[in-house]
């Protein structure tokens, strides 16, 4: 029972294992910052739903220095107040890896892989502290009890593959990362469900999308403000200005093409364009406004609201990215959603460069 009643021998376990589990999270992010994927994201201003704000890396870094300081902290302070201080901390930081999971794109293989060292090392710290008896006092149980150190190892191993085998397959009901056949584009999808405001059920796909390519920024943004190109970069049946309502923003009528047996559909959006100061950065976003022109007779799209941008990185090469949540108006199986992508995501980025080399 030394190793649980000795001050010395605690700290420096307690300690190092601190150490330990901030040189795991390090690496994992050195290897996360390999990822072509991920550093696709950055230059897009982060993984959907964590945007690299400076409030957010603030937060980031104020959330890292727990376990720093806690490789000080557990070296100096007194037996009650350590104690305590290491049992929080090895809770929240393993409760933080295990909700990690289900930010941003999902975890990739090797994020899953540290994470449940991670995970399993900060509830070691908890557990090493809750069982750590002061000089003199009496042991919490023997050997033989279910509370006792050669039995806590096989619990945690256990509670770790539980979590792990819990992580896995929720990848496959949230944000997955493809790339387009040529390798040129990478897309970021996530198809669920959205309630309408009658309460019907629709499916619902979210992505984000990526591509560089040789072409001129100028050409592309004519691209983009020639309203009729639009049918060829989305493959519609037609697309036109039905009003417009500034030199920046007008309404815009898609008839959608559909294949049998699919209603026929059509949609209804503000698009608007701007450009920075630099001359450098093109904005287009289009929104759904079913009611701003006439009912056809076709299927209406109510959830429609994607965003292209075009940055000019010099040397006539280009950035093309979009961003989505679009909502077809009928229903439609989620698995013949997804199998279609990432090419219904990326086919319009490749089809904006092509049309502006012509």
């Amino acid at each position: 029972m030394d190793l649980l009643t000795n001050p010395d021998k605690i700290r420096l376990k307690l300690s190092m294992l601190w150490i330990f589990v901030v040189a795991n999270y390090l690496y994992c992010d050195v290897l996360s910052l390999m990822d072509p994927t991920f550093q696709r994201a950055l230059l897009q201003g982060g993984p959907p739903g964590l945007p690299m704000t400076e409030g957010f890396l603030l937060g980031a870094g104020i959330l890292m220095e727990i376990p720093m300081a806690m490789i000080v902290v557990s070296r100096l302070l007194a037996h009650r107040s350590n104690r305590w201080l290491n049992f929080g901390a090895g809770i929240f930081m393993a409760l933080v890896q295990i909700g990690s999971f289900w930010m941003g794109t999902g975890p990739t293989l090797h994020y899953i892989f540290f994470s449940a060292i991670e995970i399993l090392t900060t509830a070691t710290i908890a557990w090493t502290a809750w069982k750590w008896i002061p000089s003199g006092a009496a042991p919490r149980g023997d050997s033989d009890t279910v509370g006792s150190p050669t039995a806590f190892p096989a619990r945690l191993l256990l509670t770790g593959a539980i979590l792990l085998g819990a992580v896995i397959p929720s990848r496959a009901s949230g944000w997955e990362t493809k790339t387009s056949k040529d390798g040129s584009t990478t897309v970021q999808s996530k198809v669920s469900s959205l309630k309408t405001a009658d309460g019907e059920e629709v499916p619902l796909i979210e992505y984000k999308a990526i591509t560089t390519a040789k072409a001129s920024f100028t050409k592309c943004v004519a691209v983009l403000l020639d309203v009729s190109n639009h049918k060829l970069i989305h493959d519609d049946e037609s697309s036109r200005i039905v009003e417009t309502v500034s030199d920046h923003e007008w309404i815009v009528h898609y008839g959608m093409k559909v294949p049998w047996p699919l209603p026929q559909s059509d949609c209804v959006t503000s698009m608007t364009y701007a450009q920075d100061r630099s001359g450098l950065l093109a904005t287009f976003s289009f929104h759904a406004t079913p009611t701003r022109w006439k009912t056809t007779g076709a299927k209406r799209m109510n959830q429609y609201d994607v965003t292209y941008t075009l940055r000019d990185l010099g040397a006539g090469r280009v950035e093309v990215s979009s961003t989505g949540r679009v909502s077809p108006p009928f229903k439609v199986p989620q698995w013949m959603l997804k199998a279609a992508l990432p090419g219904s995501v990326s086919d319009p980025l490749k089809n904006i460069v092509k049309l502006a080399g012509n």
